[in-house]
């Protein structure tokens, strides 16, 4: 009769990445709640928040879990985005009986713009052939703001009025 060997269990502890946790995160975040902070509601460090959104990103059968826990943060904020816009919305629309006055809609789309979701930033990296420094070339002329002619028939103070305006702009 053939043996079969029980299945490797995987090093380390077992993930609390699971559809409970993400849902409770998604909830969090739909309320308004940044992403730390819908992650420790939900009992889950930063720093593993950040690991398991990273793990997301990545292929591979074994980060499966991740990648829909990160399709569940990201859908949550798309839609606390949907709801941000259709409340400026409603706040602009002349024909809504909730239409506040205009400093509290102002300081409403300032807000969200500013403070929610929709300030996420995203990082840009510029850089030159095979990832080396960018080469920036100027040229720069220079002439003279009078001919010598000019400054030959200027009086003294001509010319201390001239040296006074060109200093004034940054110049001499």
């Amino acid at each position: 009769m053939p043996t079969s060997k029980p299945a490797k269990r995987k090093r380390g502890r077992p993930t609390k990445c699971n559809a409970a946790v993400a849902e409770q995160i998604a909830t969090a975040i739909e309320k308004g709640c940044g992403r730390i902070a819908a992650a420790a509601l939900a009992g889950v460090d930063d720093t593993t928040f950040c690991r398991w959104m990273v793990r997301g990103e990545q292929p591979g059968a074994e980060n499966e879990v991740y990648r829909a826990f990160r399709r569940s943060v990201c859908s949550a904020e798309h839609r606390l985005e949907q709801k941000a816009a259709q409340t400026i919305t409603d706040l602009f629309d002349p024909l809504s009986p909730d239409r506040a006055e205009p400093a509290v809609r102002l300081n409403a789309a300032k807000f969200i713009l500013t403070h929610g979701v929709l300030a996420r930033s995203t990082k840009r990296e510029v850089s030159g052939p095979e990832g080396g420094p960018v080469q920036v070339k100027a040229e720069v002329a220079v002439r003279p703001l009078f001919s010598d002619e000019q400054l030959a028939s200027m009086t003294p103070e001509q010319l201390a009025a001239a040296l006074g305006s060109v200093a004034g702009r940054g110049g001499a």
